[in-house]
């Protein structure tokens, strides 16, 4: 029996610097996507994602609802970001 579409809006950000592994996870996301309203995107590195979340924030748009992380990225990694998210998230909360 087919689920029916969500009415809320589910944004997914994904990190992953291995092309395989990051179509995997948005292979998932399409197929949800078919029962849900989902949208994602994809980031190769912790910096890419900071600046699309650092755009966002300039632009007053909202956040990702998840946000999906590899651990071992090249340049900064996925737990130094997650600490630094952890810190800008806890400040707009106190807003």
């Amino acid at each position: 029996m087919k689920q029916m579409r969500q009415e809320h809006h589910l944004t997914i950000f994904i990190c992953e610097d291995i092309e395989e592994h990051s179509t995997r996870v948005v292979d998932m996301c399409e197929y949800l996507s078919q029962d849900y309203d989902i949208e994602w995107e994809s980031f190769p590195s912790a910096e890419s994602l900071k600046l699309r979340l650092e755009q966002l924030q300039n632009n007053g748009e909202r956040f990702p609802n998840l946000i999906l992380m590899d651990v071992e990225l090249p340049g900064m990694d996925g737990i130094t970001f997650g600490k630094q998210l952890r810190c800008i998230q806890m400040f707009f909360w106190s807003l």
